[in-house]
C-alpha cells in the first residue's frame, strides 16, 4: 500500500512539472510572488513582440507600416528639421540629411518628428524634396504638427497625411502624438478627450508600463521649474512680450496635467517637444525630471548648425527609458543630462528669471 501511495505521490509530481506549474514535490514551498513576478517579467520580454497598426487614415510620411521587431526597441526624435531659417540655406537641414547612413546603421524602428518638417507648405519644391528623402528611410518617419507644418490652411496637414493626433503602441510602450498648433498652444476639444480617455485606459492597463507624448510647443513648460524651455526656445521672446501668453497660455496644460501626474504614479512619463533649436542663440537640448511628478520633460531641435543632434530613445522589454544624443553636425555633444533645466537658466538668466514671469507659472 505504502509503495502504491508513493507511486501516485510521485507520479502527481511528475505531472506537476510536465504542466509546467513549478511546485516542488514534499515539503518544499512553492514561489515567492516576487520570483513569480520575475519568472513573468521574462516570459514577458521574450513574447514576440507587437506593434499596434497607425490607426485609419493616418500613415508615416514615407508609406512605411510601423512593422513588429524585438520587444526591446530604438528610435530618433528631432524638432525643426528643416534647418536654419535662413532662406539661402538648404532644406530639410543638411545635417539631417547628410547623417542618412549613420542613421540607417542604428536601426531604429522608427523616427519621430517634433514639427516643423517644412518651412513653407506653399513651396510644392521644398516638399518635394522633404518627402523625396523620407522615401530614401527604410524605417517609418512620423510628425507632430509644428505651425510650419500648418501654414494658413490648417487643414493641408491632415488632407495630406491623415489625423493631426493619434496613439500607437509597441509592446509595452504607449505613444500619444499631439497637435500644440491647431489650437494655438491648446489642448482642448475633441482632442483634449482623446487625450483623457488614452491616459485613463493607460492608468487601468497592468501591461503598460511607459507613455510617451510628443508635441512640437513645450506645453509642459508651466513651471518655475521648467519656464526656462519655454523661455529660451524658438519662441522664446514672442513669450516674454505676449500678455495674451501669460494669461491665457501658460495655464493651458492645466485641463489635463491632473491626468498626467496621476498616470505617471503607475507607469514611466516622458513628454517630448521640439521647437527650438532653430537659432544658435537658442538652446538646442533640454533634458529634466520634474521632481514633484516624476515626469521627464524633454526638448530638441535643428538649425542647420555644428552642435545639431537628435536625441536618441532606446526602450527595453519592459519599458525601461534610456536617453543619449546623436550628433549630425561636426561639434560633438555632452551627455544629455548635462542639458538639464539649471544650465539654461544660469546661460540665459544668471540673475535669475524675472519675478514676473514667476508670477504667472506654478
Amino acid at each position: 500500500m505504502l509503495k502504491t501511495r508513493e507511486t501516485k505521490r510521485m507520479m502527481r509530481c511528475l505531472l506537476f512539472a510536465c504542466l509546467g506549474l513549478g511546485l516542488a514535490c514534499g515539503n518544499a514551498t512553492p514561489p515567492s510572488s516576487a520570483e513569480t513576478q520575475t519568472a513573468q517579467e521574462q516570459q514577458d520580454a521574450e513574447k514576440p513582440p507587437v506593434a499596434t497598426a497607425l490607426p485609419i487614415g493616418q500613415r508615416s510620411l514615407n508609406g512605411l507600416p510601423l512593422a513588429p521587431g524585438p520587444a526591446a526597441f530604438r528610435f530618433f526624435t528631432g524638432g525643426h528639421l528643416y534647418g536654419s531659417p535662413d532662406p539661402k540655406k538648404p532644406r530639410p537641414a543638411l545635417t539631417w540629411t547628410s547623417s542618412k547612413d549613420r542613421l540607417i546603421a542604428a536601426l531604429p524602428r522608427f523616427f519621430m518628428g517634433l514639427g516643423d518638417l517644412f518651412c513653407r507648405i506653399e513651396d510644392k519644391a521644398e516638399v518635394e524634396r522633404t518627402l523625396g528623402f523620407l522615401k530614401t528611410l527604410p524605417f517609418p518617419v512620423l510628425n507632430a504638427v509644428g505651425n510650419h507644418d500648418l501654414g494658413s490652411r490648417k487643414t493641408w496637414w491632415s488632407e495630406q497625411f491623415g489625423p493631426n493626433y493619434y496613439a500607437f503602441r509597441i509592446g509595452v510602450t504607449l505613444f500619444l502624438v499631439l497637435d500644440s498648433e491647431t489650437k494655438e498652444w491648446r489642448i482642448m476639444g475633441d482632442q483634449l478627450k482623446f487625450l483623457k480617455s488614452q491616459l485613463a485606459a493607460a492608468r487601468e492597463d497592468s501591461g503598460l508600463k511607459t507613455v510617451f507624448l510628443f508635441t512640437h510647443k513645450m506645453l509642459w513648460a508651466d513651471s518655475k521649474e521648467l519656464v526656462i524651455a519655454a523661455l529660451a526656445s524658438n519662441q522664446g521672446g514672442n513669450l516674454l512680450r505676449s500678455a495674451h501668453f501669460a494669461k491665457d497660455l501658460f495655464p493651458a496644460t492645466k485641463s489635463f496635467r491632473e491626468d498626467l501626474v496621476a498616470t505617471a504614479k503607475t507607469k514611466s512619463v516622458h513628454w517630448i517637444s521640439g521647437d527650438t533649436g532653430a537659432f544658435p542663440n537658442r538652446y538646442h537640448v533640454f533634458l529634466q525630471r520634474e521632481e514633484s511628478s516624476g515626469i521627464t520633460f524633454v526638448a530638441t531641435g535643428l538649425g542647420d548648425l555644428a552642435r545639431d543632434c537628435l536625441v536618441q530613445v532606446d526602450v527595453s522589454a519592459l519599458g525601461d527609458v534610456h536617453y543619449s544624443l546623436f550628433a549630425l553636425g561636426s561639434e560633438r555633444p555632452e551627455p544629455i543630462e548635462n542639458y538639464d533645466a539649471k544650465r539654461w537658466t544660469d546661460h540665459y538668466y544668471p540673475e535669475g528669471i524675472p519675478q514676473a514671469i514667476h508670477s504667472y507659472v506654478r
